[in-house]
């Protein structure tokens, strides 16, 4: 059984991948056409670098003040876990398993 599974899942990586096993990178974010017509359709995982480069938040953030100005008028709730993990899977202080860290109310 282990064996079927096994040649399974190396279909399936070399229908997603191809043969190399590795990953294409591009130095650019597509256009969304692009992006549906070469990746998502052919269902081909790719890094692509310099994805938020052109947000605004890279710039405007920089300052102290921005989310003080953005915010002053805006109710903010802040979710505080242990250790920053709101919402997710975290390993267990009594167990060796996973557990699901929800907010501190």
């Amino acid at each position: 059984m282990e064996e079927k599974l096994e040649t399974l899942w190396n279909e399936v990586r070399e229908l997603s991948r191809g043969n190399s096993g590795r990953l294409d990178r591009l130095d650019f974010p597509p256009t969304p056409l692009q992006f549906l017509r070469d990746f998502v359709s052919q269902n081909k995982p790719r890094v692509i670098s310099n994805a938020t480069s052109h947000w605004p938040a890279l710039t405007r953030w920089t300052r102290d003040s921005y989310l003080t100005d953005a915010l002053s008028s805006a109710h903010v709730s802040l979710h505080l876990t242990p250790h920053g993990r709101a919402d997710a899977l975290v390993p267990s202080s009594t167990s060796s398993s996973l557990c699901f860290a929800s907010a501190h109310c």
